[in-house]
């Protein structure tokens, strides 16, 4: 009857045990579920999170050369308009041309271009000065400007003279021009260039 009772005692254990057991691994699973909805929505917004910032601009290539190109080509020209006797020598022609900076040597280059002036001819000095209300503007020239004057006819000299007066009182916004060689009134066989000149006509 005693040994009865033991094992009836270690069998009431027994059957304790598997249930603690079945209750703590119920516990473990229950805790696992609940952790997993939290783990994955701290994953979401993560992930978000790290998408919010891939999508910040980046520069293309494009844009890059671009603003590459826009540095090297510096300034911006300037046009100019020059005048030229036309080809039969009847009148004077204009054209629209670009040039680096309006001073007075690019816009004698300008002329050498277009076949106006003779090649190596300078500017050497430039003046501008206001009298009576007229911009009048002094063009000292190198030898070479009165080199070609001298070997022009009547017709070709009056192109000639008028192409330079022509363009560089347009382009400097001047009234009258007075052009000298080395400092000295410039003498061809017709005519003598002592006193400002007003812009020519187009025909003479």
């Amino acid at each position: 009857m005693k040994q009865k009772s033991r094992w009836q005692y270690g069998k009431i254990i027994s059957v304790l045990l598997v249930i603690v057991l079945l209750l703590s691994a119920c516990s473990s699973l229950t805790e696992k579920v609940e952790t997993q909805p939290e783990t994955e929505q701290q994953e979401s917004m993560q992930s978000a999170e790290e998408g919010t910032v891939s999508e910040k601009p980046v520069e293309t290539e494009a844009e890059s050369s671009t603003e590459q190109s826009s540095d090297e080509s510096g300034a911006e020209e300037i046009a100019v308009k020059i005048y030229r006797s036309n080809e039969s020598a009847e009148y004077m022609e204009s054209e629209t041309v670009s040039i680096a900076s309006l001073d007075a040597n690019s816009l004698a280059e300008a002329l050498i271009q277009a076949g106006v002036l003779e090649d190596g001819t300078k500017v050497q000095e430039m003046v501008m000065t206001e009298k009576g209300g007229e911009q009048l503007l002094e063009l000292d020239f190198n030898a070479a400007f009165l080199d070609k004057l001298n070997r022009m006819g009547t017709s070709g000299e009056y192109f000639y003279m008028g192409s330079v007066v022509n363009t560089f009182l347009e382009a400097f916004s001047a009234d009258k021009i007075k052009i000298t060689v080395n400092r000295e009134v410039p003498e061809s066989g017709h005519a003598i260039y002592d006193a400002y000149m007003e812009a020519y006509a187009v025909r003479p």
